[in-house]
């Protein structure tokens, strides 16, 4: 086992001791649940796309979270292919169902911070709300053993660049 690795297993243990919880249970899952296929960035951006001054902000959420589904999904998880922890480590068990057994980067969170990158930087209200909201979704996913927190790390840094990279084609008017 490798450094890192070594250190996502302590930071999942520390979850598994001192956080675990049915009260939790039920809030994580919430979190867990909205967060599905960026269920809750794509319906933000549904309600932009209503209001014509929002329009293109709620476009640019929608195309930041296509630009992190195709490298996420379809090209960095593949390539790496990292099992999750629940199916590696016996000790780790979830009951949230999923359809890869792969793990790096988080999709959950790489769709969340590229949405809420978007959203920060583009809206006045309840900005940091957005990375609040990310933030949870992201724990979620180390609550429910889906993800190694490196996993995470890389879905934010994922997540944000890919905001980075809209936000650079709006400035020099690509779309």
């Amino acid at each position: 086992m490798g450094y890192i690795e070594n250190i996502d297993i302590e930071i999942l243990n520390l979850i598994k001791t001192y956080f675990q919880s049915p009260i939790f249970d039920h809030i994580f899952l919430y979190f867990t649940r909205i967060g599905d296929k960026g269920a809750v960035w794509i319906s933000i951006a549904i309600v932009l796309l209503f209001k014509k001054e929002n329009r293109k902000k709620g476009a640019m959420v929608l195309l930041v979270l296509l630009l992190g589904f195709l490298l996420g999904e379809l090209i960095l998880k593949p390539l790496i292919g990292r099992a999750r922890p629940f199916i590696k480590y016996e000790e780790f068990t979830t009951i949230i169902e999923v359809n890869t057994r792969n793990s790096f980067p988080s999709g959950h969170t790489t769709s969340s911070f590229a949405a809420a990158g978007i959203l920060f930087n583009r809206l006045e209200k309840f900005n940091w709300g957005f990375f609040v909201l990310a933030g949870g979704i992201a724990f979620s996913r180390l609550y429910y053993f889906l993800h190694y927190p490196s996993d995470i790390v890389g879905g934010i840094g994922l997540g944000l660049f890919c905001a980075w990279l809209v936000l650079k084609f709006e400035k020099i008017n690509i779309y």
